[in-house]
């Protein structure tokens, strides 16, 4: 069979020419004007089984397991689902948790701290300078990243999650130094205190360029930035009663105590310059100083913390769980990031633990963004990475409108429902159908090694419960709760002299149609993952699985 195509690369990317010019001017650069705020969703109703965030006491399930890794993470390796089935979810929420706070983070790339050419330099050393940074930055630094997700979990996922929260976008600051940075301060921070985050987002020189805190000058300020920490970064605009959480005047007023903080671009570090920081009296949500930077911060949590602990945790919960928070536990996991001191960690342990979050009706509840399809079917079929596939887990979700490092306004990616459209859809299934038949030949004994992990070769009935378990394996739902037909394909060989096993055909209808598209009329008696075939079999059958509704779900 021929192997699937992939996509075709439709983005575009800054020239260096034009990045050349954006650094020559940047300081003169207009402001970018009021951001675009992300429209809502389509109401739907709340999920989940109790009232608040109740431990979960029963040991996890192989199903439990599933939906805990891939909601921690990319996907669910079947190694980690052994080893976490049986476990008390505490005890499993802990271990995510404890082991992606100590995971090392990306290492540093060779070329960090390559300066640009001095002011005096030729449009000729500047051009080749501008060359490399789009080499460093696409075929380098996005590449990482994406592998990183494919092969990590809690820390990566956070990550992400994080760069869709405190938006940036190359496209703006342009220099794969700043990319860099940025990324490896949210991967730092990912599990660590969101108070502390937020004081080093704002200093960033990313943030500084893309919200135009670098132009924030007392004598012209700027309240792009102001505005997005109070709306988007901490509090949001109103609180739970639908009250404002702030005013047109303190966004004015904290723009003028965060002025003062621009990027040399000759050295590429972010500096103080006093002689631009307005130094007067403001009056910020109802409190009077001379409030600075760090000192403007400070008061946000002081005067608006219960705002700002629903807000985040919100956020968490949109991005764990489902998209309709269910407000009685945002609350409590408000509570508990106040009385935490905005640690993050012990906030996640507790939603990963709790018996809302294994409620039925939340696993398979979310559509995975591209880059979880991607990576996500990368961890689960044990697909090895290769100099092929690492640039193509970066580009790929780019055609299907994710694309790292640059999100497309500082709303951030909408997700959920907005993923999937009639021209999507079609661009996933033939991602996936890619995938499925990656590293044909070359790597077929990891096939045949992930069969025999899944169904036991001397089991009589192997054939018949191979497919299923790589359907539980894939899929966030049951065999028996799909929607499929057999392909037109009928048990085969001589069923006289080898007659279906009578258990076999008590199974649910669903069942037994998978199984039948799985041997597509290959005897089940001849079946062995040992065969010369049988590593196609599977890739075709997981490419099959891949177009199902429900693989689009996590």
């Amino acid at each position: 069979m021929k192997r699937p195509s992939l996509p075709a690369r439709k983005r575009s990317v800054p020239s260096p020419a034009d990045l050349h010019a954006r650094f020559r001017t940047r300081r003169a650069a207009p402001p970018r004007g009021p951001s675009p705020v992300n429209g809502a969703f389509p109401a739907r109703e709340t999920r989940g089984r109790g009232a608040g965030l109740s431990r979960r006491l029963a040991p996890l399930t192989e199903a439990e397991a599933r939906h805990l890794l891939r909601r921690a993470g990319f996907g669910a390796r079947l190694a980690d689902v052994r080893r976490f089935t049986g476990l008390p979810a505490a005890e499993a929420a802990q271990i995510l948790v404890q082991e992606a706070s100590s995971a090392a983070p990306l290492p540093e790339p060779a070329w960090v701290g390559t300066l640009p050419p001095p002011e005096s330099a030729s449009d000729a050393e500047f051009e080749a300078y501008f060359e490399l940074n789009e080499q460093w930055l696409l075929d380098g630094l996005g590449p990482q990243i994406a592998v990183s997700m494919a092969e990590g979990g809690l820390r990566q996922r956070l990550t992400l999650a994080w760069h869709n929260h405190f938006v940036t976008s190359f496209e703006s600051y342009g220099l794969a130094e700043f990319g860099w940075r940025n990324w490896n301060l949210l991967e730092r921070h990912a599990l660590g205190n969101f108070r502390t985050l937020v004081n080093e987002v704002g200093l960033d020189p990313a943030m500084l360029i893309y919200l135009d805190g670098a132009l924030n000058e007392n004598e012209a300020p700027n309240e792009n930035y102001a505005r997005e920490l109070m709306e988007l970064f901490t509090m949001g605009a109103r609180d739970a009663s639908g009250q404002a959480n702030y005013t047109e005047n303190d966004v004015a007023e904290l723009a003028r105590a965060l002025t003062g903080w621009t990027v040399d671009w000759d050295t590429l570090e972010v500096v103080y310059e006093p002689e631009l920081h307005d130094a007067g009296t403001k009056t910020i949500l109802g409190r009077t100083g001379t409030f600075d930077y760090a000192g403007a911060v400070d008061l946000l949590f002081q005067e608006r913390p219960r705002e700002i602990a629903r807000f985040v945790a919100d956020k968490l919960y949109r991005d764990v769980v489902f998209e309709v928070p269910n407000p009685v536990v945002v609350q409590e996991l408000s509570a508990l990031l106040q009385a935490s001191e905005w640690d993050i960690r012990p906030v996640l342990e507790t939603l990963l633990s709790s018996e809302h979050f294994f409620s039925p009706d939340l696993i398979g509840a979310r559509i995975k963004d591209p880059i979880t399809l991607m990576a996500g079917f990368v961890s689960e079929f044990g697909l090895v990475m290769d100099d092929e596939l690492a640039p193509e887990l970066y580009w790929v979700p780019v055609e299907l409108d994710q694309w790292i490092l640059s999100p497309p306004n500082v709303a951030g990616w909408p997700g959920q429902r907005a993923w999937i459209d009639t021209t999507t859809l079609p661009g996933r299934w033939e991602v996936t159908g890619y995938l499925a038949y990656h590293g044909e030949e070359e790597h077929d004994d990891l096939v045949v090694a992930l069969a025999t992990e899944l169904a036991d070769v001397n089991d009589p009935l192997a054939a018949f419960r191979l497919p299923l378990e790589l359907t539980r394996h894939l899929l966030p739902v049951s065999p028996e709760e799909l929607s499929v037909d057999d392909g037109g394909h009928a048990f085969g060989g001589n069923l006289a002299q080898f007659p279906i096993p009578p258990e076999v055909l008590q199974w649910s209808a669903p069942e037994q149609a998978l199984v039948r598209r799985f041997l597509a009329g290959l005897p089940w008696y001849e079946w062995t993952p040992h065969r010369q075939e049988a590593p196609y079999v599977m890739r075709d059958f997981v490419a099959y699985l891949t177009r199902l509704p429900e693989f689009q779900l996590t």
